[in-house]
């Protein structure tokens, strides 16, 4: 099979499946800017020298593992329920010919073009919320505001690292799904 079809059909899928995709997207977007504001706020050293600060920055380093954690258990969960609606799809693809690699390298680009959204999308919106949650922690501590804007280099990296890892995940346990059903489970799974 011509390997420049599978991104083809990958977004086409997609595409047609917008109700589906669209609040992942924005739920995926959500969590990479999330992880990138707390992680910009614990280790990036803006708020190196605040008063009372010390604490705060050692609660937010532990959020940092919560939201991990968190990203992963919601992400997982909002993936299953993506593909429930495409299994059948998945199986008429099947029954068409496909086999489960053939699937997989759908999958394979379905995953890589929900990374690109969420990462370049969640930095972006991560690097622009994170002045405004720096200026609205140091006012709830009520420490000096700096208005220098900064750009974490290191929490981009942690960031990109960590959403990797879990997007990688997610493709191994929908290629899981998909390896262990036949073509007439994948096509009767609405019912």
């Amino acid at each position: 099979m011509n390997i420049g079809l599978y991104p083809k059909i990958a977004y086409e899928g997609m595409r047609k499946n917008g109700k589906l995709y669209i609040p992942y997207c924005i739920t995926c977007i959500l969590m990479v800017a999330i992880y990138y504001i707390v992680h910009f706020l614990a280790f990036s050293g803006v708020l190196i020298g605040i008063p009372g600060a010390s604490t705060a920055v050692q609660m937010l380093g532990f959020g940092v593992y919560v939201i991990t954690i968190f990203s992963a258990i919601f992400l997982f969960y909002t993936q299953s329920t993506l593909i429930k609606g495409r299994k059948k799809e998945f199986g008429l693809y099947s029954v068409l010919g496909m086999n489960k690699n053939n699937l997989g390298m759908i999958i394979f680009y379905e995953t890589i073009m929900t990374w690109i959204a969420a990462i370049f999308g969640g930095l972006i919106l991560g690097i622009g919320m994170s002045k405004v949650a720096e200026l609205g922690f140091t006012r709830m501590i009520a420490a000096p505001v700096n208005y220098d804007f900064r750009i974490s280099t290191d929490s981009v990296l942690h960031t990109i690292g960590t959403f990797t890892v879990i997007f990688l995940l997610i493709w191994l346990n929908t290629i899981r799904q998909i390896k262990f059903s036949s073509a007439i489970e994948l096509v009767r799974s609405e019912k």
